[in-house]
């Protein structure tokens, strides 16, 4: 699977103001003049300096929408439009933060999709359908990073919210508190060819995946270790890789055969427990997030599965569950760990019922609360905690 967060892909406002040129279903070069001034020395990755010198047009991504990111209202609709917003920011379940000059909203998404909606006041100067020197309204959305398709659905959620209006409904993009339909998932791995499912390729493919992921894991590139680790997010997950591959993965990260599967495991439990350590250092960042939501989906799996995890905790250092524990602790700080942290906790619990006793409720409950005012994914997922708590 194709990863595209962190991409250094151009924002959607710089691509629609360039138009592709076709001819022959060939892109027609652009013609640059002959320049004089001195050799500049190329910058690497990043281009070179002193103009361009063979500029050609490249096509728009096949998955890359185009939309309009910017909507104006009248200046009094100012107080609706905060409210709707905020209402919105709850229900897609955004790690939200709010600055009142200039009043603008830095999101996070749980998908990873950073950007900013800002609110600015303008005055209109043209004879239009308004009246000239009527203030408006100005609601803008700019993506900062993260997967540009992403982006698209979260932003026309948000301006078809504003659009409708305080009250309209939000539709969450990620619901990961809903259980998986095994029976759904198993029919649709009865469609592909029988021998690529419970066979012996599709175990040797399987292994081989996990040792490529290991081998990527162990090295010291930030790139590596995060492709790693979003490749082990894909296989854990049975919506896109199916039922049985996804257990067979977790199967063998849970209850590892060989050392290299054992070492896997260990690795993504480290990184998962590195929170404080991974947020220091910008070019760690995201990769104890991305661990961590590889670790609740194999324990999530397990749960529905009826894969023993009681090797997996004997194994694993005794500071881990306290870790994530910890997640949500501060869910306040951190939601989105936090709400991957309580299926964790959700699943460790139903298969270890001795661990409930380490569980604070009321951080629990103040996750809740928390969820309710700003993360509704959260708040979806500390109830179902806390009902297996009171079980």
């Amino acid at each position: 699977h194709k990863t595209r967060n962190n991409s250094k892909e151009p924002s959607i406002a710089t691509a629609r103001q360039v138009e592709m040129i076709w001819s022959d279903s060939n892109y027609l070069q652009m013609s640059s003049k002959d320049m004089s001034e001195p050799q500049f020395v190329e910058d690497g990755a990043t281009g070179r300096r002193g103009g361009w010198k063979h500029p050609q047009l490249t096509p728009l991504g096949l998955y890359y929408p185009l939309a309009p990111c910017q909507m104006r209202f009248p200046l009094d609709r100012l107080n609706q439009v905060m409210q709707v917003l905020e209402d919105a920011f709850r229900t897609l379940s955004l790690d939200t933060r709010y600055r009142d000059s200039p009043i603008s909203a830095s999101c996070v998404s749980l998908d990873q999709v950073e950007f900013v909606v800002s609110l600015l006041a303008t005055v209109t100067t043209t004879n239009t359908h308004k009246k000239q020197g009527e203030e408006i309204l100005i609601v803008e959305l700019q993506r900062t990073d993260g997967d540009a398709v992403a982006f698209h659905r979260y932003s026309q959620e948000i301006m078809a919210a504003i659009r409708s209006g305080v009250g309209a409904a939000v539709k969450p993009i990620i619901c990961s508190t809903t259980p998986w339909n095994r029976c759904l998932l198993i029919n649709a791995d009865g469609i592909l060819p029988r021998n690529s499912l419970g066979s012996a390729s599709s175990s040797s493919s399987v292994s081989n995946a996990l040792e490529v992921a290991e081998k990527m894991l162990s090295t010291n590139r930030y790139d590596a270790q995060k492709l790693a680790l979003e490749s082990i997010v894909h296989m854990t997950n049975p919506t896109t890789s199916g039922w049985q591959n996804t257990k067979a993965v977790t199967e063998h990260l849970l209850n590892p055969q060989n050392s290299i599967h054992g070492r896997l495991s260990k690795a993504i439990v480290d990184f998962a427990c590195q929170k404080d350590a991974g947020h220091e250092q910008d070019n760690n960042r995201h990769l104890d997030y991305v661990a961590l939501v590889a670790l609740s989906q194999m324990l999530r799996v397990s749960n529905e599965s009826d894969i023993d995890v009681r090797n997996f905790l004997f194994r694993c250092p005794t500071h881990w569950v306290e870790s994530i524990i910890q997640n949500v602790h501060t869910a306040r700080t951190y939601p989105h760990h936090a709400y991957y942290a309580t299926p964790c906790l959700t699943a460790l619990c139903r298969a270890v019922p001795e661990l409930r006793t380490r569980i604070n409720n009321n951080d629990v409950v103040q996750a809740q609360t928390y969820g309710k005012c700003c993360h509704l994914a959260l708040a979806d997922a500390s109830n179902i905690l806390m009902t297996t708590l009171e079980a």
